[in-house]
């Protein structure tokens, strides 16, 4: 009888800490405290190509779309990085169809099984949001004839339209970004 109270302990322990690892925070400043907390890994001796040119922060500061280009507004062009997560592709639209983004990680995972993760939510709706895992069994895909240009290839499907706060991390690689997705055109 002990050792089955110890044990529901435990396992209660143990799902206690997956929820507070997966929580959503719904502002700026919750996301940028969590990125605060987060572990790091020291930055590599020689940085990833997509290192060198972008806007936003190397800080875990959540990078907006509206710091972008010469234009004032981020293309699929453009590299927004917030921490070591550099974020390229487009998101103009909530929809079916999703949105084609590129997630670039610092660190390079190698050639092992990675996961990236992306968490969002509506900023002036927090009961939309979404989470979504991608996984691939052989590190992330590489750009022929560049080794050091990595990432993690994906399709987003916003629910609705509107201001939506992202994070992503992959290892101990973390990054928040503010987005402004459209309605769909299609």
């Amino acid at each position: 009888m002990r050792y089955t109270k110890i044990g529901i302990t435990v396992v209660s322990l143990m799902v206690a800490r997956v929820s507070n690892a997966q929580r959503m925070p719904i502002t700026v400043a919750d996301a940028e405290t969590e990125g605060a907390a987060f572990p790091h890994d020291p930055t590599p001796a020689t940085l990833p190509a997509a290192y060198r040119a972008f806007f936003g922060s190397v800080e875990r500061r959540c990078a907006s779309g509206d710091e972008g280009s010469r234009s004032n507004s981020w293309d699929a062009l453009s590299s927004m990085r917030s921490g070591e997560i550099i974020l390229r592709g487009r998101f103009a639209n909530a929809g079916p169809l999703g949105n084609k983004m590129l997630w670039m990680p610092l660190h390079d995972p190698g050639n092992s099984p990675a996961t990236l993760l992306i968490r969002g939510v509506r900023i002036d709706q927090p009961s939309d949001t979404l989470r979504q895992t991608d996984a691939v069994d052989r590190g992330p895909a590489r750009e022929v004839g560049h080794p050091d240009s990595f990432g993690f290839p994906t399709v987003v499907k916003f629910p609705n339209p509107g201001r939506w706060l992202v994070i992503a991390n992959e290892g101990h690689d973390w990054g928040c970004f503010v987005l402004d997705v459209a309605e769909s055109s299609g």
